[in-house]
């Protein structure tokens, strides 16, 4: 886990995202097993210190306290707020949706990191991926599916929680030109800490060893899959890298079904192909923008 200047590796980037949504969907499917059982405050806790624990031997070679200097705390208070809103949101979506559709409506991120890299990032986005980003949304209707007998109320706070947490994914890109990756991990993760810190009192309830035992794995899962995304943001552009988290879609299907005999509903997997098509067209029309700035040196 070490610190440099942004790269310009697509290939090593897109790996990177691949493995790191293996991990999510694994993660994931541990947090809705928890999730069902124990408060969202007190979860976080238990989530946030076991991950700090697993981290802390990381903080300690990188200076212990030192890994909180930064230049750039407006931002990472910033992405702290924005990714704690979320991720409550997200788990009280996962309470009540299936782990696919969950991640289906999830794949409004990349199209929503595209859009949001142009004031934040001052990126450019053509009209080519505008459009897809406009038919993005329309896919995503078509899983959330407003104003029809199986619509779910739920599902627009997955859609929220996706669009906050794609904006702090590209405030990690434009920190990630002056902080280091243990920087990086060590607010998000204190920040999430500190909010179990505030709730988990209000609600608390026994523990049993096999919840210990999972939220270990979880806070295993979340620390590779934190630095592999983290990795994958550090090597090549938002826009590049973001698409390839619909490899998740077919790992959280397959967990769906195993665990719980979920299996997402026809229109999930429409909207999700959509998605998917215009993700890719994004992705594409990035690599048509590099070649044309490449021909004009």
């Amino acid at each position: 886990m070490t610190s440099g200047a942004l790269q310009d590796r697509p290939f090593v980037g897109i790996a990177y995202m691949l493995a790191a949504f293996v991990t999510v969907a694994i993660g994931d499917s541990l947090a809705k097993l928890l999730i069902t059982d124990l408060p969202i405050a007190q979860f976080l806790l238990l989530r946030s210190t076991a991950v700090l624990l697993l981290l802390m031997p990381f903080f300690l070679r990188q200076g212990g306290l030192v890994v909180f200097h930064t230049r750039r705390l407006d931002l990472h208070v910033w992405r702290c707020v924005l990714n704690g809103i979320s991720l409550v949101l997200f788990f009280i979506a996962l309470r009540q949706l299936e782990l696919a559709t969950l991640f289906a409506i999830g794949f409004v991120g990349p199209l929503f990191m595209t859009a949001i890299s142009v004031p934040l990032l001052g990126e450019k986005v053509g009209i080519h991926r505008w459009a897809a980003i406009a038919v993005g949304f329309a896919g995503a209707l078509v899983i959330i599916r407003p104003g029809a007998d199986g619509f779910q109320a739920v599902a627009l706070l997955a859609v929220a929680s996706t669009c906050l947490w794609s904006t702090s994914m590209v405030i990690v890109r434009k920190l990630s030109a002056t902080d280091g990756d243990a920087t990086l991990l060590a607010y998000i993760n204190t920040s999430l800490l500190l909010m179990g810190v505030v709730g988990a009192p209000f609600v608390w309830q026994p523990v049993t060893a096999g919840q210990l035992g999972f939220i270990f794995c979880l806070a295993v899962t979340l620390v590779i899959g934190q630095w592999l995304m983290l990795r994958a943001f550090r090597s090549a552009p938002v826009g590049v890298v973001a698409p390839f988290q619909y490899s998740g879609i077919v790992w959280a299907a397959m967990i769906g079904w195993w665990v719980w005999g979920e299996f997402p509903e026809i229109n999930v997997w429409i909207g999700a192909a959509i998605l998917i098509a215009s993700g890719l067209y994004v992705m594409w029309r990035e690599r048509v923008r590099a070649r044309e700035a490449r021909a004009t040196r």
